[in-house]
């Protein structure tokens, strides 16, 4: 049994409205005065914009492999890292599973604890404040979070009838419903031992959670965003 979860598309406890503190200029200066030449055509970088597009698509993507003929996606650096996220209204509470500016993912100290639990060392993880708008710290723990594991286990032709769409190449559930999202079937094969991924092809829901993960969340009276159980094949 394995979970997919899809991203919350409205501000609340699972998605806090606001931006990274510093962040993009310090990645225009470094585009400006400390790339060289050489660094900039790898990754065919031709303004500081086009830098910050390059690090945000890492923060989701397969590093170290080339798509469509692009250039292959080097691994996140350090200072790359936001490190502190401002709410640009105040917070109340925050789900241990939260999305965040440019779809980075961030979770709380007992997630965290728990994937690393299951899969240590898979993934990257750092600390990443959380303020509210007058600068004060929110009072939990958060880092930041990138799935660094993928797995082509998306399975069309065992998938139910209508619930999903997609072009051979990348797929996702056609209307974002329990009905369809619990029609997707995955390749047991393919997931092998894995306990959170992405998928390769399916790019909605957008991650995926084995049943002990889940459950360890559940036990542990964690809130995280929709989730949903699918076929495993």
């Amino acid at each position: 049994m394995v979970w997919g979860l899809k991203e919350p598309s409205s501000f609340g406890q699972f998605f806090p409205d606001g931006d990274y503190v510093g962040w993009r200029e310090h990645l225009t200066e470094h585009f400006k005065e400390k790339m060289s030449d050489e660094e900039k055509a790898a990754a065919d970088l031709k303004r500081p914009t086009s830098y910050i597009r390059y690090v945000t698509i890492r923060f989701r993507l397969e590093t170290g492999v080339a798509v469509d003929g692009a250039p292959v996606l080097a691994p996140l650096e350090g200072h790359e890292l936001p490190r502190e996220f401002r709410a640009e209204r105040p917070i109340k509470t925050l789900g241990s599973l939260i999305l965040l500016t440019n779809r980075l993912l961030a979770v709380d100290a007992a997630l965290k604890d728990i994937i690393e639990t299951f899969e240590p060392g898979v993934h990257l993880f750092w600390p990443l404040r959380i303020t509210q708008a007058n600068g004060d710290d929110y009072p939990e723990a958060f880092y930041g979070m990138v799935i660094r594991q993928f797995r082509d286990s998306f399975v069309p032709d065992a998938s139910a009838e209508g619930a999903w769409t997609g072009d051979g190449w990348t797929y996702r559930v056609s209307i974002p419903n329990k009905k369809n999202y619990t029609g997707l079937a995955l390749s047991g094969d393919a997931i092998g031992g894995a306990h959170l991924w992405r998928d390769r092809a399916l790019t909605d829901p957008d991650f995926f959670f084995s049943d002990d993960v889940q459950q360890a969340i559940a036990g542990a009276g964690l809130k995280i965003p929709k989730h949903y159980k699918l076929k495993v094949v």
